[in-house]
């Protein structure tokens, strides 16, 4: 039923796509809702569900570091970078960010476009099939599945609704699937923890599992706390300085007086959210114990394990929220790339507004089929 309404948002938003800026940055009319909770969904892939508790249920507190770094890279991205990108790709005319480099510093010689370009479709067609690869495990894990048939059926559902909708579908979706994370982030660790009999019984379980599990330095001082444990999870920060399909949301905000509203909505959802992802793995750690065969399914086996069926259906769809939001906004980056600042720069500037958008449901499509074979192959 889930991804089934993720397509009757494709559908719905079919009627907007009528430009490339339309396509690319739904024309720049996002409020700070959708632009906010959406710029944090896609900021948050398979991982937030998936590699995150599975982190949590191996390293135990310690992962909390990560939590840390993430959220200093995202108050730090909101805070000084998204006023001025806002701003100067508006001024600029700017739909890319190889677009936006390449006017900003005045390159003639496209160096700034070509690099940007081969940089976002070599990572981002990787990290679109890591996110095809999530689909798999929790398709896998909730209906026994195989793995390559669930990977399937997510890289058709995400297409089918990006061609479709183009950037609007991949917001409001996104919209959807944001507030659907945080829900499954706040309530599945709740249920677990009162099933344990509150924090005393969760701590005394991970304790008889092994007592560095409770700690945050995970037994290691000096030098080799510094570097080897604090600061290698807070590192994480400098990754959310830079991702084209976060930047995406601040250019496509209706205007930079709404960034300050959107800031406080983002950071509100990653203090209601980001306490929750660890402590599903360390839940699980608790409940499930510690010979899970793929770490990566403790979510799902969790929600199975607490819930109904329907809830943990709905907690489940939570996980599909967290690897579609990302998968989606990534391929519209790569698509429009490729579009605008190869086709449309480099060789045929005079193409129409409706064959952009045509050529970009195309290369949505072939993006996604490439995807599809690093993932088959790695």
């Amino acid at each position: 039923a889930y991804l089934i309404l993720m397509l009757g948002v494709g559908l719905y938003t079919w009627r907007y796509m009528r430009s490339l800026d339309d396509f690319v940055l739904a024309g720049r009319r996002l409020g700070p809702w959708v632009s906010a909770i959406s710029e944090r969904a896609s900021g948050e892939s398979a991982w937030f569900l998936l590699g995150l508790p599975a982190a949590a249920y191996t390293l135990g507190f310690r992962e909390f570091w990560s939590v840390i770094g993430i959220a200093t890279g995202i108050l730090a991205s909101w805070t000084f970078l998204a006023f001025r990108l806002r701003t100067q790709t508006e001024r600029l005319g700017a739909l890319t960010l190889p677009d936006y480099f390449e006017t900003r510093f005045g390159d003639r010689s496209r160096l700034l476009r070509v690099v940007s370009m081969l940089s976002i479709l070599v990572f981002y067609l990787a990290y679109v099939a890591a996110q095809l690869d999530g689909a798999g495990e929790i398709l896998n894990a909730t209906f026994g599945l195989p793995s390559w048939t669930g990977v399937l059926i997510g890289a058709g559902v995400v297409a089918v609704y990006t061609l479709m909708g183009g950037f609007m579908a991949v917001a409001l979706t996104d919209l959807i699937q944001g507030l659907l994370m945080a829900l499954v982030a706040v309530l599945l660790p709740a249920v677990g923890i009162i099933t344990l009999g509150g924090f005393d019984g969760l701590w005394a379980t991970l304790g008889a599992h092994d007592p560095a599990l409770l700690t945050m330095d995970a037994g290691k001082t000096g030098a080799a706390f510094l570097f080897g444990v604090a600061f290698a999870g807070f590192s994480w920060c400098f990754g959310y300085l830079g991702q084209p399909h976060l930047l995406t949301r601040y250019m496509a905000i209706r205007s930079a007086g709404e960034l300050p509203k959107g800031q406080a909505i983002a950071m509100g959802w990653v203090l209601i959210s980001y306490w929750g992802a660890p402590m599903i793995g360390l839940v699980g750690l608790a409940i499930l114990g510690p010979n899970l065969e793929n770490p990566q399914q403790v979510m799902p086996l969790l929600a199975i394990e607490l819930l109904p069926g329907w809830l943990a259906g709905i907690m489940i769809a939570g996980a599909t929220a967290a690897m579609m939001s990302t998968a989606d906004s990534q391929l519209l980056v790569a698509s429009a790339t490729v579009v605008e600042d190869v086709y449309v720069k480099l060789f045929r500037p005079d193409t129409t507004p409706a064959r952009m958008v045509l050529l970009s449901r195309v290369v949505t499509v072939l993006l996604t089929l490439i995807a599809l074979v690093i993932a088959h192959l790695f």
